[in-house]
């Protein structure tokens, strides 16, 4: 008599096995961007500085000009190579082929409204929070400085600041990282891990708790849209918003604290103006506000340490954990 024998365990071996060289890999694209962001600082220190190129240079740009050109070669080298190379390398679909996209004006309207209510409140919370944390003697200063003198200068730094980001943060966050684990693991679970790493990305702790926020809502954007349009969208709009907040409070110092709580106002009023369009919406299509079964049968527990089990994940953690000590710190 011939006896069949089962392995219960083999397929979630092969789907263990499969989040752990998915994570791998990411991890080795995050590492990427460590050293391509820790190099640009040493290749610029050196240049600027040991070279003493910076009097040249400001020959032919003002201080803020530069600021603004250096931004954008960082965003792009830095954060755009790492996503390209992960997205072609994993053969990573920006989009479920499995369901239509949502693009349709009446839902994502009511989404970007939506967004810009929850990062302009994440932000302000996060901006009270830091406030706190330097009476105990912690750096929580934002690096980026002055927006600039004249209108040239404002924005070039404005383009800096929000185009690119929007671009490439997105192709690396929600792209190479959420979703490549979508497919090794569940919707929740992959937003959950994009919004962590986006926010210990910001290196301080003023915008790390507010790009987690933030994170979560553009995850949920582009898993629900099935398209990572919308997320790009959302985030030139936070980043343009903060810039025209920025540059009107440095030119008008004296009411910075009216044009932070107006835009404040703004954004919660968008926001009331948002849930009864998206309700509407749903009741029309109620799929659409539904995450996707998981794709595997792991454990939450199995997930987690098959993410961060593995060394390139393991020396990512390092690197961002020492690098907001480092910046929290001054050192």
């Amino acid at each position: 008599m011939n006896t069949q024998i089962q392995y219960p365990n083999t397929e979630q071996k092969i789907q263990r096995k499969s989040l752990i060289r998915r994570s791998a890999g990411i991890g080795v694209c995050l590492l990427l961007f460590a050293g391509l962001s820790e190099g640009f600082s040493v290749a610029m220190q050196y240049f600027l500085v040991d070279l003493n190129y910076r009097e040249l240079v400001l020959q032919y740009f003002t201080a803020n000009q530069f600021q603004a050109l250096l931004q954008i070669a960082y965003t792009t080298i830095c954060c755009g190579v790492p996503a390209i190379i992960g997205i072609l390398a994993m053969r990573i679909r920006l989009r479920d082929k499995e369901r239509p996209r949502y693009l349709n004006p009446a839902l994502i309207l009511p989404l970007l409204f939506l967004g810009f209510g929850v990062s302009r409140i994440s932000n302000t919370i996060a901006n009270q929070i830091s406030t706190a944390v330097e009476f105990l003697g912690f750096n929580t200063a934002s690096p980026d400085g002055s927006m600039g003198s004249n209108i040239i200068e404002v924005l070039l730094m404005t383009a800096a600041i929000s185009i690119g980001p929007a671009i490439f943060e997105e192709l690396l966050f929600r792209g190479m990282v959420l979703q490549g684990l979508r497919k090794h693991s569940s919707d929740s679970f992959a937003i959950l891990i994009s919004a962590l790493f986006f926010g210990i990305f910001h290196g301080n702790i003023v915008q790390a708790p507010f790009a987690f926020v933030l994170g979560l809502y553009l995850g949920w954007m582009v898993v629900y849209t099935n398209s990572i349009i919308p997320a790009m969208l959302l985030h030139f709009i936070n980043n343009f918003i903060s810039c025209v907040v920025g540059t009107l409070a440095e030119w008008y110092p004296d009411y910075s604290m009216a044009i932070t709580i107006g835009f404040l106002l703004f954004s919660i009023i968008l926001m009331a103006v948002s849930l009864p369009m998206l309700a509407k919406y749903s009741r029309r299509d109620a799929n659409i506000f539904r995450l996707a079964q998981d794709k595997t049968s792991l454990s939450a527990t199995e997930k987690w340490k098959s993410i961060i089990g593995n060394v390139p994940m393991i020396l990512v953690v390092i690197y961002f954990s020492v690098d907001v000590l480092r910046k929290m710190l001054s050192l």
